[in-house]
């Protein structure tokens, strides 16, 4: 009896351990999917600078951030940004990013520290709305939602760096 217990618990820590290392590969492999699929970038064509992933938990909030250096691909990184928008943010991604005021509110946010984001003049962004009550994943009207689940990279032409931030609350 107690050797088909010590075999059923075996058994059972197996497919704990089993399901909880192919859930944090497959939260990594979204991650790559969604930077090469949405933003057109794949983390093997770049030097990679920094790489930091707070997510865990079971609702799988936290941030991520990636910093790569594309200057050794730059023509590649430039064809990559050419459909994004140009710098600067827009005033809700500015206020997401880097904290300020609008119409008497005081916006105390700075993601950009979290994310290591300098303020870049010179350079293309695209965002992404992973909200799923967001009527538009582009759009960046993030304020009214109950949480926040989105995705920024970031282009700096001058040092040919991108700069990709995931935030989930």
């Amino acid at each position: 009896m107690k050797k088909v217990i010590c075999t059923a618990l075996i058994f059972l820590f197996s497919i704990i351990f089993i399901a909880l290392i192919f859930g944090v590969f497959q939260f990594m492999l979204l991650g790559d999917l969604e930077l090469r699929h949405e933003f057109g970038f794949d983390k093997d064509d770049y030097i990679i600078i920094d790489e930091y992933d707070s997510h865990g938990g079971l609702q799988g909030e936290g941030s991520y951030r990636l910093i790569m250096d594309c200057s050794q691909s730059r023509k590649k990184a430039l064809k990559r940004v050419a459909g994004w928008n140009r710098l600067p943010l827009s005033e809700n991604l500015r206020l997401i990013m880097y904290g300020g005021e609008k119409n008497g509110v005081e916006y105390a946010y700075d993601l950009s520290s979290d994310a290591k984001i300098p303020e870049i003049n010179n350079g293309f962004y695209k965002f992404i709305n992973r909200n799923p009550n967001a009527a538009d994943k582009y759009s960046d009207d993030i304020f009214a939602a109950h949480s926040f689940n989105f995705s920024l990279a970031i282009y700096d032409l001058d040092a040919d760096i991108l700069y990709y931030y995931k935030y989930d609350t």
